[in-house]
């Protein structure tokens, strides 16, 4: 405990060097069981068939004291949850009548890409602040395509940006790239933006959720059960999208496993394998992305959703991906904006259960457009939670 940061980083990549340049008939125990092995009539190339190699990572621990969270963003965080949380669970003592958007591209490639809209996050969480709790997205890696994708993760380089960046080992890359996301987490806050990301492993969140307020799970992910279990132990609000082929039930299921505790193997901030206990996340809810064929935003889908979380015992919060699967699109600002003239109708007729929304702001368009249709479209869900909270007052009256 008495060693600094750089020392103990230093013992963990030499140790791991030094048990992969060792043969493993050089190590006791390995031996003992290799031996063991053989006389079950195993053979050693049953193990790691398809493993091209294995490299260092550098313990969660070593990232968090590289890049320390500091008080005032700390204290930010811990808010931002608190309100959202409220906002989710529809609290009747703390009902807060504002709605969540989580505002950002869908995945970003690089450090300049993440802090391209970074203003116009902060411009909108200000004159917004009444009605909206504006969060910027942040995604470093995503499960919205079929084979996945982590390009930032893997691509970046201390002080390059990942669409510059060359690299010769993964595993570096990717080590720079926990670094250099921890770094941009950072980054934002001390802007005064909490942020927002997607969780599609259960490892990379013990380098950064600590600096995440609202968490995503993708449509792929919310099937399984180490997803779920993962969303049950975070400590943000989580939300659990649809299934890509658009059933409602898989994330109404996902929510209720969620909310329960669960014991699973994890690791810890020092990088060493444990079982992790929680107790649940009672601030998980639905997000409605729509799915292959079509849309699921109407009036009817928010009902049916609230519907079923209602049958199981979960609260019936319920967030709008605006995107509905089009984020790819050449027309997806005016897919979007057609969704988000939609659930402003909803809202403004005094839709409790819709919590919130996602809007993309697209990287593959001009930004003055993305800016100006994003402005008019937080104006419009502006407007519509302003008259939702008229019509709920003057029915407490």
């Amino acid at each position: 405990q008495t060693l600094n940061h750089n020392v103990r980083c230093g013992v963990y990549f030499h140790c791991f060097h030094t048990l992969r340049s060792t043969s493993m008939a050089e190590l006791p125990a390995a031996k003992r069981i290799r031996s063991e092995a053989v006389s079950l009539g195993t053979s050693s190339t049953l193990d790691d068939v398809h493993i091209q190699g294995l490299g260092p990572l550098p313990p969660p621990g070593c990232v968090i004291e590289e890049h320390p969270l500091t008080g005032e963003i700390s204290g930010q965080i811990s808010r931002i949850r608190r309100i959202i949380g409220n906002i989710v669970q529809g609290d009747a003592d703390k009902q807060d009548f504002r709605m969540v958007v989580v505002l950002g591209p869908k995945a970003v490639r690089s450090v300049a890409e993440a802090k391209k809209y970074t203003d116009l996050v902060k411009k909108a969480a200000s004159e917004h602040a009444k009605d909206l709790v504006v969060v910027m997205r942040v995604v470093f890696e995503s499960s919205s395509t079929s084979i996945g994708w982590t390009e930032l993760l893997e691509n970046s380089s201390s002080g390059h940006d990942a669409s510059s960046a060359q690299h010769t080992e993964t595993h570096s890359s990717i080590s720079k790239g926990l670094y250099a996301a921890r770094k941009l987490l950072l980054d934002i806050g001390t802007l005064g933006l909490p942020c927002a990301t997607e969780f599609s492993d259960t490892i990379s969140p013990q380098f950064y959720a600590d600096l995440i307020s609202w968490g995503g799970i993708g449509a792929r992910a919310a099937e399984s059960q180490m997803h779920r279990e993962l969303a049950s132990g975070l400590s943000m609000p989580v939300g659990i999208c649809n299934g890509t082929k658009g059933s409602i039930q898989i994330a109404v299921d996902a929510v209720k496993a969620t909310s329960q505790p669960h014991c699973f193997i994890g690791v810890t901030k020092e990088g060493v394998s444990a079982i992790v206990h929680t107790s649940g996340n009672k601030s998980a809810h639905v997000v409605l992305a729509g799915h292959m064929t079509g849309s699921n935003h109407s009036v009817e889908d928010v009902a049916n959703v609230r519907r079923a979380m209602e049958t199981i015992g979960v609260h019936p919060s319920v967030m709008i991906d605006c995107c509905q699967g089009q984020f790819a699109d050449a027309d997806v600002l005016a897919a979007q904006e057609a969704v988000v003239a939609d659930v402003a109708v909803q809202i403004s007729k005094g839709n409790m259960g819709i919590c919130g929304v996602l809007l993309n702001t697209p990287l593959h368009i001009e930004e003055h457009t993305v800016v100006a249709s994003t402005t008019s479209m937080l104006a419009s869900l502006a407007q519509a939670v302003r008259i939702r909270r008229e019509l709920h007052v003057k029915h407490r009256k």
